[in-house]
């Protein structure tokens, strides 16, 4: 069975119907609506049966809570597939893949991580303004905001509902544009996103920026090396990747395990939500034969 963790976004009813589509046994729980008891043994989550669980998928940051983090090491010590569950990985997506990255010498927009207690010390850094400040865990363009001076670093980290923070440079381009890539399982494409009100450097489809597909073989095949490796390096298999032009090359600016995809799935016509509902069906399979060769001493499947 394939167990959903979330909220009702337009993303995880889309899944849901794709899912229902191809008849997949899956259940889907709130995040927010957690419950924990002791049942003949063993804990029990909302009622969930988990001792039929092969997959767990959560939309949310909410796998960084110690509640969720427990439950996902412990089924993934039983051999059930946890999508983009590492056990190293203690903060927020864009914390450590942040630090992943860096330590793999993969190219990503310089990055400072610190916190609020350390704005003293930032504010000496040699770094020319502007540059931008970002909550370490928010999506949507939500708590990312460029700053000009001293006094704007300091309103904008009293806005920032984290402890944690992260700061990069302004990316100054003619045309306010970046490119998302889309990874379920394999690469699946790359679009291009432009911010169309004046004066506003964020592109995200929720800000009114318009999407486009990039078409040029060249680039797409930039792209697609990029994002396998970066998946194939992070152990992730369901994520979206930003990527900025940085000097001569592309450089990472944020990786989103419960992105948005609404934008894409417009500008590519690839059905995500159908790409993510078969791969969730297709580990539920390969996770329940496995399972069962165990019980019956059948030999495992690759």
């Amino acid at each position: 069975m394939i167990q959903l963790f979330g909220i009702n976004s337009y993303e995880m009813r889309k899944i849901k119907t794709e899912l229902d589509k191809i008849r997949a046994n899956y259940q889907f729980s709130k995040v927010d609506n957690v419950m924990i008891r002791s049942k003949s043994g063993y804990v029990n989550i909302n009622n969930l049966d988990l001792d039929n669980t092969n997959v767990i998928y959560l939309r949310s940051a909410m796998k960084y809570k110690p509640l969720y983090r427990q439950l996902c090491a412990t089924l993934k010590f039983e051999n059930r597939h946890i999508v983009n569950f590492r056990y190293d990985f203690l903060f927020g997506d864009k914390v450590s893949y942040t630090m992943a990255l860096a330590l793999k010498g993969i190219p990503i927009i310089p990055s400072v991580i610190f916190t609020k207690s350390a704005i003293d010390r930032v504010k000496t850094f040699e770094w020319h303004y502007p540059f931008v400040v970002k909550h370490p865990s928010q999506h949507r363009g939500k708590s990312v905001y460029k700053v000009n001076n001293a006094e704007e670093l300091s309103n904008a980290i009293n806005n920032i509902s984290s402890n944690t923070i992260i700061m990069q440079p302004f990316i100054k381009l003619k045309k306010p544009k970046d490119y998302r890539s889309v990874y379920v399982g394999k690469y699946l494409g790359t679009m291009v996103r432009k911010t169309t009100t004046e004066g506003e450097f964020r592109c995200n489809v929720a800000l009114g920026g318009k999407t486009s597909k990039v078409t040029k073989k060249s680039k797409d095949k930039i792209f697609e090396e990029m994002t396998t490796k970066i998946a194939n390096t992070l152990q992730l298999d369901v994520f979206a990747i930003d990527y900025i032009k940085h000097y001569d090359t592309y450089a990472v600016l944020e990786i989103n395990t419960a992105f948005q995809f609404k934008g894409f799935e417009s500008a590519t016509g690839i059905n995500v939500a159908n790409e993510i509902a078969k791969y969730l069906a297709e580990k539920d399979f390969k996770q329940g034969k496995y399972r069962r060769s165990v019980v019956n001493n059948y030999e495992q499947i690759p």
